[in-house]
């Protein structure tokens, strides 16, 4: 496997993990502590799967 096919599959499953925090987002909207904690990761997760699939070689 290449270095840019590797950096694809990061993003592929970066991107599959922000899919899975957002729903997170809604269960925890009561404590505002973790609300700012799983915002901070989902937006760093959505960040970086977009970076690394559209990065180029």
């Amino acid at each position: 496997m290449t270095k840019h096919n590797q950096s694809k599959r990061e993003g592929q499953f970066r991107l599959i993990l922000f899919i899975v925090m957002v729903p997170l987002l809604f269960v925890v909207q009561s404590n505002p502590y973790y609300f700012a904690f799983i915002s901070i990761v989902t937006l760093y997760l959505l960040i970086t799967a977009i970076y690394r699939l559209t990065r180029k070689e």
